[in-house]
């Protein structure tokens, strides 16, 4: 990601019992931090589960920076607009909640992320 400044985001919504009912994968260019492609995959699966009228989530996440910042209301000046729209999508659900997890435990979003990246590099690699 930093040489080429691109981002893979990978996000997925599972159900009370561990079951994976939505996913999704995007790229992203001019992404100049691990933690804004973050950001990034939150926003996206907040928006795909309000589409899907969910009207509670719990949102878990690698980043414990991104999940302190989204839990204190903290502002962070190099992703302050992605938080800003996370925090107004946050706002339409019942009942919301971050939590973070182990890299280990999120295998699944980190590999829809990592194939969004190199389908974006294939993409944008001159023929």
């Amino acid at each position: 990601m930093e040489n080429t400044l691109g981002g893979g985001i990978g996000w997925l919504i599972k159900d009370t019992k561990g079951i994976t009912i939505l996913q999704g994968t995007d790229n992203r260019m001019f992404v100049p931090l691990a933690l804004a492609a973050e950001a990034f995959a939150v926003k996206a699966a907040l928006h795909h589960a309000l589409d899907s009228d969910f009207t509670s989530l719990s949102i878990q996440s690698d980043s414990d920076v991104l999940v302190k910042a989204l839990r204190s209301g903290l502002v962070m000046n190099e992703i302050a607009g992605i938080l800003h729209d996370i925090r107004y999508l946050a706002s339409r659900f019942h009942h919301i909640s971050f939590y973070v997890v182990p890299r280990s435990a999120n295998c699944l979003a980190d590999a829809l992320s990592t194939f969004a990246l190199s389908e974006a590099f294939w993409l944008a690699k001159p023929k």
